[in-house]
């Protein structure tokens, strides 16, 4: 199992990318990871799929975590990168008042 860990972030504003798995995908079917979203206070996050050149969202599925929680999205399944190079990212919807930290388990 791989492990990719983001950092904890405090009072992140709208926008922020909280973990990128990097121009990680290879072209054709992938298994999508296994997601942890820990928080202090409510909060959404985004999960995106985004082209190789890291420049459009693919697709977007929105997580909700609540106050002190830890939400835990087993793999969802595979996607079906039609080219190589594209990655998986979570973005923070809103701007929070406390910490939040996100990672990967692959």
């Amino acid at each position: 199992m791989s492990w990719l860990d983001g950092q904890v972030f405090t009072n992140p504003a709208a926008n922020t990318v909280l973990i990128d798995s990097g121009p990680s995908i290879p072209e054709g079917d992938q298994q999508l990871p296994m997601i942890l979203i820990s928080s202090t206070v409510a909060a959404v996050v985004l999960l995106q799929h985004r082209n190789a050149v890291d420049d459009a969202t693919l697709h977007q599925h929105a997580l909700v975590v609540g106050a002190n929680q830890t939400l835990v999205v087993p793999s969802l399944g595979s996607i079906d990168a039609a080219e190589s190079g594209q990655r998986l990212r979570c973005v923070l919807f809103t701007t929070i008042v406390g910490r939040i930290q996100v990672s990967f388990f692959t």
